[in-house]
């Protein structure tokens, strides 16, 4: 049994070898929404892919509108909408994340090693969340990109819920941090870069500096059969059982 110690909660990103080899040295690969969007949109690719990313999504609900200039309101009925946003062509960053002080022990269940194992053979650990977002956010801010960094909402396209919409009232931003409960095994933690400036660049590549000082690299298959648990009631660590 081997004990790793993790300072925060843990972050792991499942890829191919050659990729995350690349990560730990410090070079971050990151697409726009509207890329994965594309991916199931075109070419039926579910397992990174999903066409609501970044898309405003109303159920079951009536649009008013109404003239300026004056004159009758207009009404029609919105089933199973789907609205594009202006964070379309942001970019992300997508690692899969075990939720702070959620349960005392982890362990991941069939259906996530399964679908899991689809990313890559590899995987890497970030060790300390803080120094890596720290990382992250400086490197960002010098290429002139606006960082945001949280975990991901799994919502039931059935249902209008108040306190999604309400969230992307007060910041339209986390239509990124929102996907469809059929995603949530992925438990995903993502960082988004929304450009200060116009960038029509599909794809970019941040260089936030070696990591290897808080990471360790493991076959996906054996970090999806290990246990992780709390250490107290404190975020000290937490420790990777394998």
């Amino acid at each position: 049994m081997k004990i790793i110690e993790i300072k925060g909660f843990p972050l792991v990103k499942f890829q191919k070898k050659k990729r995350i080899e690349s990560l730990q040295q410090g070079l971050i690969y990151m697409k726009t929404l509207r890329y994965y969007r594309e991916q199931e949109e075109l070419f039926n690719d579910t397992v990174v892919g999903d066409f609501g990313e970044a898309r405003w999504h109303i159920n079951d609900a009536t649009m008013i509108v109404t003239p300026v200039a004056g004159g009758e309101s207009e009404s029609g009925a919105l089933n199973d909408v789907w609205f594009n946003t202006i964070h379309s062509d942001d970019y992300v960053f997508c690692l899969s994340g075990v939720y702070p002080f959620k349960n005392k022990a982890f362990e991941y269940t069939q259906e996530q090693k399964e679908k899991i194992s689809e990313f890559g053979d590899t995987a890497l650990i970030i060790t300390d969340v803080y120094e890596f977002y720290r990382r992250v956010l400086d490197s960002a801010e010098k290429s002139e990109f606006i960082t945001k960094g949280n975990f991901v909402y799994y919502y039931d396209e059935t249902i209008d819920e108040a306190n999604r919409i309400f969230s992307l009232l007060l910041d339209l931003r986390n239509i990124a941090f929102q996907k469809r409960k059929k995603y949530s095994y992925q438990q995903e933690y993502r960082f988004l870069l929304t450009p200060k400036i116009e960038n029509k660049s599909e794809f970019i590549k941040l260089n936030i500096g070696n990591i290897e000082d808080i990471s360790v690299i493991f076959k996906t298959s054996d970090l999806l059969n290990s246990r992780i648990e709390q250490m107290g009631y404190h975020t000290v660590g937490d420790q990777l059982y394998y």
